[in-house]
């Protein structure tokens, strides 16, 4: 019985802790997404929007879940300049999230 108990929880404390991962990583590069473009784009955007915006649209599918990926993976680490115009393919949903 309290085999039974403890393996249960660790089930559950698993499937929470896989799922919980990928809300983390999301809105850790919409954060990041999102402070990129105010810094180099649009210094008076409202970053809880943005972010917001940034986080339930990853969410509806996983291609937008891997765009996101692919554009915080693509500015992490560049310039305004080398961001800006080396990763605006993996970068254009920005411009659709951070006006919703």
């Amino acid at each position: 019985m309290k085999t039974t108990w403890v393996a249960t929880l660790l089930g559950l404390a698993l499937a929470l802790a896989s799922t919980g991962c990928d809300s983390v990583d999301r809105a850790i590069d919409c954060d990041n997404v999102c402070q990129k473009y105010n810094d180099c784009v649009a210094n008076d955007l409202d970053l809880d929007k943005c972010t917001q915006g940034c986080r339930d649209w990853s969410e509806n599918s996983s291609t937008n879940d891997q765009a996101l990926d692919d554009c915080a993976d693509c500015i992490d680490g560049q310039s305004c300049v080398n961001a800006t115009f080396g990763c605006a393919d993996e970068c254009a949903f920005i411009l659709l999230v951070s006006n919703q």
